[in-house]
């Protein structure tokens, strides 16, 4: 029996995003998933009705939360431009809440510094708190985490 897509997102946070990299300065990809693990929620969108699963993104956003990760396993071919628009209409949503929309999907891997970042089965919208977020990312600016990222990489970033 397969495991159903939510998880295989948990293992993706778990494992994958948790694992050391030597390109990464011997750190995970993302070095502080597990710290956040029990304020992270996991939900399964509906790609028939993208705009409407990630409103619902919205009613999780509190104080407790973390992350958000909503997984879409049910996407035709060439659907990255429609979920790219989807998730810039919800980060003018949540902006202002102090939140930052983030789009995984498997037609745009993006791998970082040759490691290979993206969870790859299925479009991840990732809703996280951009003051944790830009926090973390000045705490890894100082260690050996962006050494072998591109000026575009880390233009990106």
């Amino acid at each position: 029996m397969l495991k159903n897509i939510l998880t295989k997102v948990r293992e993706y946070i778990d494992v994958t995003l948790s694992t050391p990299h030597p390109r990464l300065g011997d750190l995970p990809i993302c070095p502080y998933a597990s710290q956040y693990r029990d304020s992270t929620i996991i939900l399964e969108g509906d790609s028939r009705h993208i705009h409407q699963s990630m409103d619902s993104i919205t009613k999780l956003l509190h104080r407790d939360v973390q992350v958000v990760v909503m997984a879409f396993p049910h996407v035709m071919k060439n659907s990255e431009p429609r979920f790219a628009r989807a998730c810039d209409r919800l980060q003018s949503a949540v902006w202002d809440q102090g939140w930052t929309v983030f789009l995984d999907h498997p037609e745009n891997p993006y791998p970082v510094a040759d490691v290979y970042t993206s969870f790859g089965l299925c479009p991840l919208v990732v809703v996280q708190r951009t003051a944790l977020l830009e926090s973390k990312r000045k705490s890894l600016s100082k260690t050996g985490y962006y050494a072998n990222w591109s000026k575009e990489q880390l233009k990106d970033l």
